[in-house]
């Protein structure tokens, strides 16, 4: 019997650690960014080989009407990835999921570039931010011409020092 509950722990304890091994990253870009300018992307990948990494194309990229077009996505010898409007323009990004990118090694992603054909020199010509979110497995990157600023909480202090004032104003109105 022991030995039957060693093998089944042993069983369990492979497939756990061949679940929690992937590590997943998105791209997404949102609506405030003007995606009709955009006709490319490329962003750097830190920590693993951009070759070995699983590609999913996201929903914000125009389904293919024959392969690799109108978007062609895919890794450089120069670890990054790459997307291009072969259709320049034709069929613009979408808000959403870009390309999702898993790993069985943590990575990250960096150096976000944008291409345009409204500028001389093939940039995007709007400021734009990079929002990292923490997801399950993960990390994800949104591309957006908003800078996420987390909240500020009230330090406790804040709230006993009202109080407390509150209490005095109290005090004094029953004097007076």
């Amino acid at each position: 019997m022991k030995q039957i509950a060693v093998v089944i722990a042993a069983v369990f304890l492979l497939f756990y650690s061949n679940l929690a091994s992937a590590y997943t990253v998105e791209f997404n870009v949102d609506s405030s960014l003007a995606l009709d300018k955009i006709v490319g992307f490329e962003f750097d990948v830190v920590g693993v080989d951009a070759n070995t990494l699983g590609l999913t194309r996201g929903a914000a990229i125009p389904l293919d009407i024959i392969a690799g077009f109108p978007w062609d996505v895919f890794p450089t010898i120069a670890n990054t990835i790459s997307g291009i409007d072969m259709s320049f323009g034709s069929f613009p990004l979408s808000e959403g999921n870009v390309l999702t990118m898993t790993s069985a090694s943590a990575f990250t992603l960096g150096n976000f570039i944008f291409a345009s054909l409204t500028s001389s020199d093939g940039a995007y010509p709007y400021p734009f931010f990079i929002n990292e979110t923490p997801i399950n497995d993960g990390m994800a990157y949104t591309a957006s011409a908003n800078q996420d600023v987390p909240a500020v909480p009230v330090p406790a202090a804040v709230w006993l020092l009202g109080s407390g004032l509150a209490g005095l104003v109290a005090l004094r109105r029953k004097k007076g």
